[in-house]
């Protein structure tokens, strides 16, 4: 009975809490002027058919409430979503839609509108629904993630239950960060927590453009959230809208930075001070048909000094299968050797090997 009535308070408060109230005290001077114009982009999203998530996902009622939705529910959380031009498109996390077979968008103004998955990718934690006669709708433009700097204050809206907007405020910790969901996560950090509650949603900056899409890591800092910038997010959105899927360009390769005076010994040249280290390769694949070889350390690419292998990674990211990319590497008792390699498209091979550093 008291898990009962915790429950029954925290609800009313979610549903009875006013919206001006909660942004006066939670965002940061001046978004209050912007939430009016963005809020009716951002979506609540369900299904009437209880999702068969992984068991380290935490669904919206069992973040908020310690529990899953009881048994005969009729209708199930997801989580949260926005809404892009074109319109009829909307944007959310990977995690919010896994294991679910049907969704249904709730609108700002209440709407309830039929959706389907048109596309996602696991890796970047992404996903894009297709609406269904959804008429006239708000939809929310991006910013140019690589202008952001840190110290930006940055605001994140939820609608993981579908009652009032769920908004956390703060500002942009770091950029870059890896959190080892794959070869191509490249998140922000913020100063503020990502849940499952606002999982999906918007991280909009002071002129109310999406600059990023939240993500939530179940193993993450207690007091930190990430997000995904809207410059991979609309590389991405591109291909899932048009392909179904994002199509990467792909050597073929598991490769490390090298980062540490330690490394540099395995390279014994006094010149190279910075890039990859070819760790293995997969056989006929790109990269090893075009004569690299296990232990060239690629000091550029496309004529373009490496730092480390993060820079390779975004490298492949604006190519595509078919494009030639000019290697520069360091080879022991060769010293420096040019290699041209036509790039590949990922396969979707089960035998590849499990590493997050396989580009």
């Amino acid at each position: 009975m008291l898990k009962t009535h915790r429950r029954l308070r925290l609800l009313l408060a979610l549903v009875f809490c006013s919206p001006s109230n909660w942004c006066e005290a939670r965002t940061q001077p001046g978004f209050q002027e912007i939430l009016r114009d963005v809020l009716p982009a951002v979506v609540h999203i369900q299904s009437s058919e209880r999702p068969l998530r992984p068991p380290a996902y935490l669904s919206p009622e069992q973040y908020f409430f310690k529990s899953p939705s009881p048994q005969g529910a009729s209708v199930f959380p997801l989580g949260t979503g926005f809404l892009i031009k074109p319109q009829g498109y909307c944007v959310t996390s990977y995690q919010v839609i896994d294991g679910a077979q049907s969704f249904e968008v709730i609108t700002a103004d209440k709407r309830r509108i039929k959706a389907s998955l048109l596309g996602g990718d696991r890796t970047i934690d992404l996903a894009v629904l297709k609406l269904e006669g959804a008429g006239r709708i708000a939809t929310l433009d991006f910013a140019d993630s690589d202008k952001a700097g840190l110290g930006d204050p940055l605001l994140l809206i939820g609608q993981g239950m579908g009652f009032q907007p769920f908004l956390s405020s703060g500002m942009l910790a770091a950029k870059g960060h890896v959190l080892g969901s794959g070869p191509y996560d490249r998140h922000f950090v913020l100063d503020f927590v990502t849940h499952p509650g606002n999982a999906g949603g918007p991280v909009i900056d002071s002129r109310g453009r999406v600059v990023g899409l939240a993500s939530y890591v179940d193993q993450g800092p207690p007091h930190l959230g990430f997000a995904l910038p809207s410059k991979l997010l609309q590389t991405s959105l591109r291909e899932l809208i048009r392909h179904g899927k994002v199509l990467r360009a792909w050597l073929g390769m598991v490769g490390k930075s090298l980062t540490s005076m330690e490394n540099f010994s395995e390279v014994h040249d006094s010149n190279v001070r910075a890039g990859v280290l070819v760790e293995n390769l997969i056989v006929d694949a790109p990269a090893a048909q075009s004569g690299l070889q296990v232990g060239d350390l690629v000091v550029a690419a496309a004529d373009k000094p490496l730092r480390d292998f993060a820079q390779l990674q975004d490298l492949l990211t604006d190519r595509k299968a078919g494009e030639q990319l000019t290697l520069k590497i360091y080879r022991r008792k060769q010293g420096f050797v040019t290699i041209k390699v036509l790039l590949g498209a990922i396969p979707s091979a089960t035998d590849l090997p499990v590493t997050d550093n396989l580009l």
